[in-house]
């Protein structure tokens, strides 16, 4: 247990620095290591907070006291109590309170993941999430970049940031010509648009994805804005199985047999998590998103590792319609992009784009689809680490498949940007873009 002083000091360097809430105060367990009522209260409202603002500080902690005392879980002592407290200076320096409570921490969590590991052992689930938090026990209290701590320096810095084992992960898609165009798969950290025609098959893509990430033992946040929860639960279904979305609506039988199918996997710990969610067009914004995530993941109880919003377009900007299209696309997906690249809380987040030329007819052969048809915001693709088109081959129908292009890779060293693949045979009816036989 920590003395007086180190539990003061701990509280206070934490409230008042970003730098020390992100090293060390956010993995504070709720038990084990801080036991002065006052401090256990302190760490709880700064948790609040954190929770809505990503960083506590003094000002919104007695905000939020203030509130909690309304619904009687904190009383008038509790708050001259905790204004005291924060009035105080820190009896430690940072660097002595680091190494004093640091191993403590470190031996109380490590004691958690050993717990979870021989658990996930016995039940054959994925040690995704598990490989993520060994990752930031073993990395606790070092240094990361701030506002008011030192930047990160080339060479003294690099090995630590890019051996992060969260920012090296990648998600496959399981279509061999892309993944293989990709280096492997999607790199983490990362936010992806897909483009295409009315039709063209936007939100079987997104589908496919979410599938793909469970298949790797990721869990899925979807949100959907055009389609039915029951349309979003059959292609996902059809894409895990192989049973196509067809028979899976209509059919009782095979649509028992597709859900035996799933829940076997899930229970032999083969698949991660999916959680779904409709929404009204032009109801939610990026911010209603991410609000959602996090509180999935707390009934869940586990992270959400992939968010996925079909579409993007269909997203309020929070400016009731006064806004062009250009200041919409803008606000939208800079928003989804900072779910992705927060570096507390890591995703993939993908979405996608209606393209904006003329529909095709019937029959009709369909032109290659590039960057250049995304008219109503040049702001989106700016915002993107990969924007990849589809383009239905040879017409709508898609007979002999997609023809894939990668037209923003951040990350390209291989020359693969502008480059067509395909066409892929497509899988639309079973809700995959293509065959994802290889995950």
């Amino acid at each position: 247990m920590l003395s007086t002083a180190t539990s003061t000091a701990l509280v206070l360097h934490c409230v008042r620095s970003r730098s020390m809430w992100v090293r060390l105060g956010r993995y504070i367990p709720a038990v084990g290591v801080i036991t002065e009522p006052l401090h256990v209260l302190a760490f709880k409202l700064a948790r609040e907070v954190a929770g809505d603002h990503q960083y506590p500080t003094e000002d919104l902690m007695i905000q939020r006291a203030t509130a909690n005392r309304e619904r009687g879980s904190v009383s008038d002592d509790d708050i001259c109590a905790l204004a005291d407290l924060l009035s105080l200076e820190p009896p430690l320096d940072q660097a002595t309170t680091l190494i004093e409570v640091v191993p403590l921490v470190q031996r109380i969590l490590r004691a958690d993941i050993a717990r979870r590991t021989v658990a996930a052992s016995m039940s054959d689930s994925p040690f995704a999430d598990i490989v993520f938090d060994m990752e930031k026990v073993d990395r606790l209290g070092e240094a990361v970049a701030d506002l008011d701590a030192a930047a990160s320096e080339i060479g003294d810095d690099t090995e630590s940031i890019l051996s992060d084992t969260a920012r090296g992960m990648q998600l496959r898609c399981g279509i061999l010509e892309l993944d293989t165009a990709l280096g492997g798969g999607f790199l983490a950290m990362t936010f992806t648009t897909f483009m295409g025609d009315t039709g063209a098959g936007k939100s079987m893509a997104l589908s496919h994805m979410a599938a793909a990430a469970a298949l790797q033992g990721l869990n899925v946040g979807y949100v959907t804005t055009e389609l039915s929860k029951g349309e979003v639960h059959a292609r996902i279904t059809a894409a895990l199985t192989g049973i196509p979305t067809a028979a899976i609506k209509i059919n009782p039988t095979e649509r028992k047999r597709a859900n035996d199918i799933v829940m076997r996997m899930k229970s032999q710990g083969a698949l991660g998590r999916i959680r779904v969610e409709k929404v009204d067009a032009g109801s939610a914004s990026t911010r209603d998103v991410l609000t959602w995530v996090r509180t999935q993941e707390k009934l869940m109880k586990t992270r959400i590792n992939v968010v996925i919003v079909d579409y993007a377009d269909e997203l309020t900007d929070g400016r009731h319609g006064k806004s062009s299209k250009y200041e919409h696309g803008e606000t939208v997906w800079n928003g989804l992009a900072t779910i992705a690249h927060d570096e507390l809380e890591p995703r993939w987040v993908f979405t996608a784009t209606q393209s904006q030329r003329p529909e095709f007819k019937h029959g009709e052969a369909v032109p290659l689809l590039r960057l250049n048809s995304v008219a109503d915001s040049y702001a989106k693709p700016r915002k993107v680490d990969y924007w990849i088109c589809l383009t239905p081959t040879p017409t709508m129908s898609c007979e002999e498949g997609y023809r894939i292009v990668i037209d923003k890779h951040r990350f390209d060293e291989n020359g693969v940007l502008g480059r067509t693949y395909g066409p892929v045979p497509q899988q639309r009816h079973l809700g995959r873009l293509a065959d994802m036989s290889a995950l």
